[in-house]
């Protein structure tokens, strides 16, 4: 993300602060806990991440 974008993206949740408002979602987003606990799909965002930089 460009600095740009973070600037503009924390100066809205900033707002948000300042004013006491907040914005809800349509739905509530599920993410089923097997992404958090598996270890190929841990060793997969590793690689992913670091590319040829990964260890193992």
């Amino acid at each position: 993300m460009r600095h740009s974008e973070q600037v503009l993206q924390a100066k809205g949740l900033l707002s948000y602060l300042d004013s006491g408002e907040m914005t809800l979602a349509e739905t509530v987003y599920r993410n089923d806990v097997s992404g958090y606990t598996s270890p190929g799909l841990f060793h997969g965002a590793i690689k992913s991440a670091l590319g040829n930089h990964a260890a193992g």
